[in-house]
C-alpha cells in the first residue's frame, strides 16, 4: 500500500467513525439499526484492511460489505412501508423479486474453472447489482405512494445508487482485467466513497432520528394511494 492509500484509508475511517457517532448521539440508531451495523461492519473490516493490505483480505472485505448493503436495504424497505400496509405489500413482492433475480444470478456462476479472486469479483458485483435494483425499487415506490421519510432515510436512497454504479463497474473491471489495475480502480471508488461517507455524515450530525410526521391512523389507507388515484 502506498503512502497516499494509507493517508486515503485513515481519514476514511475517521468519517466513518464519524458517521457512526453522529448516528448513536442523533438517535439514528432506534430506527435505523440495520444501517448502523452496516457502518460499524464498515469501520471494522476497513480498519482490517488498513492493518493486513492483502489481496484475499480485501476480497473478504468486499464480500462482508456487500453482504451488510443488501441489509440495509432490506431494513431501510421495512422500516419506510411497515405503517402502509397496502405499499408493504407491493414492496415485499418487488424485494422477493430482486431476491430471487440475485440469487439465481448467484447460482449462475461457473465456479468449477473460476479461481478465488475472478470469483469473488464476479459474486461481489451481482450482490451489489441486486442491491441497487432494490434500492431503486424503494425509491420508486417511495416516490409512486408519497411516503414520508426521515432525513437520514432519504439521504441513504439518494446517495446510494450513484456510488453503487461506480462501484460495480470498478469491480466488473476488476473481474475482467485482474488484480493488476486494483490500485487504479481503487482510487476512483475510494473517491466516490468518501463523498458518500461525507454526505451521510452531514446529515447524521444535522438530522435527529425521529419518526417523520404521520397522519391521523384512519388515514394511513388515503396516503398508501398511487399517486394518479391521489385527490
Amino acid at each position: 500500500m502506498s503512502g497516499l492509500q494509507a493517508a486515503i484509508g485513515l481519514v476514511a475511517i475517521i468519517v466513518e467513525t464519524a458517521l457512526l457517532a453522529g448516528l448513536f448521539w442523533r438517535g439514528h440508531h432506534r430506527r435505523e439499526p440495520f444501517f448502523v451495523l452496516f457502518i460499524a461492519g464498515v469501520v471494522v473490516t476497513n480498519a482490517a484492511l488498513g492493518l493486513w493490505y492483502r489481496a484475499d483480505v480485501w476480497l473478504v472485505q468486499q464480500a462482508v460489505t456487500a453482504g451488510l448493503r443488501f441489509g440495509v436495504a432490506l431494513g431501510l424497505g421495512a422500516n419506510v412501508f411497515r405503517n402502509f400496509p397496502a405499499a408493504a405489500v407491493t414492496a415485499r413482492r418487488l424485494a422477493f423479486v430482486v431476491l430471487a433475480v440475485t440469487l439465481v444470478a448467484l447460482l449462475a456462476l461457473p465456479t468449477g474453472q473460476a479461481s478465488y479472486t475472478q470469483l469473488v469479483g464476479v459474486i461481489v458485483p451481482r450482490i451489489a447489482n441486486g442491491t441497487v435494483w432494490l434500492f431503486t425499487a424503494l425509491a420508486a415506490l417511495v416516490l409512486w405512494y408519497r411516503l414520508p421519510l426521515t432525513g437520514l432515510q432519504k439521504a441513504i436512497l439518494v446517495g446510494y445508487a450513484p456510488y453503487l454504479l461506480v462501484f460495480t463497474v470498478s469491480m466488473n473491471l476488476l473481474a475482467s482485467v485482474g488484480w493488476q489495475i486494483r490500485e487504479r480502480l481503487g482510487y476512483a471508488d475510494t473517491l466516490a466513497y468518501f463523498a458518500l461517507m461525507a454526505y451521510w455524515c452531514g446529515v447524521a450530525w444535522r438530522v435527529e432520528g425521529r419518526e417523520p410526521i404521520l397522519p391521523r391512523p384512519g388515514a394511513l389507507s388515503a396516503l398508501a394511494v398511487p399517486v394518479e388515484h391521489a385527490s
